[in-house]
């Protein structure tokens, strides 16, 4: 049963008020679909408040960043992440990005990006970038071979690309594999 749905700004970074009125509902757990320093801020102050409830976080919290900003709070948190199957060109994308020596890793999204990014230029290959009609039918009618394996798109425009679904928590600070979909 759903007791309570809070919204709050881009940028916030107070949530007490907030988490106070939801405590004092007394809910199993939350659900929170914002990003990572929020996700962080948003889980240090739930342990500021004592509040020892699961924080259940969308895939955009699934960050190191987050466990750094939560501090001791961290272990609340869970989310859902989606892993794309292992082929030899994801392979290849993660030795490339790591023998770059990047300041900052890959992530979980580095491969999605990349490959969002290869499969417009290759539709700009195919239409050109003056027709955003036509480009967005390339987009939509094209069948991508990256790192990801196949993407295609369904008549939503959805990605269609095999993928698993992790659920992670945080322990010992760092995200770990409860079970796998």
């Amino acid at each position: 049963e759903i007791v309570d749905v809070q919204r709050f700004p881009v940028d916030t970074t107070d949530f007490r008020s907030l988490l106070t009125r939801i405590r004092d509902q007394e809910p199993d757990a939350i659900y929170f679909g914002g990003v990572i320093a929020e996700g962080g801020l948003v889980l240090r102050q739930m342990g500021e408040l004592g509040m020892d409830i699961p924080l259940i976080g969308i895939s955009g919290i699934h960050d190191q960043m987050v466990i750094e900003i939560a501090g001791s709070s961290a272990g609340l948190a869970y989310v859902s992440s989606p892993q794309v199957v292992e082929n030899p060109a994801l392979d290849a994308f993660e030795a490339a990005y790591e023998s770059r020596n990047f300041s900052d890793a890959a992530g979980p999204y580095g491969k999605y990006a990349y490959d969002a990014t290869n499969l417009i230029l290759a539709a700009i290959e195919q239409v050109g970038h003056e027709d955003k009609r036509a480009l967005a039918q390339a987009i939509r009618d094209i069948e991508f071979q990256g790192t990801l394996g196949t993407t295609t798109f369904d008549e939503f425009g959805q990605t269609e690309i095999d993928v698993t679904i992790d659920i992670l928590q945080v322990e010992n600070g760092e995200w770990t594999v409860i079970d796998s979909h």
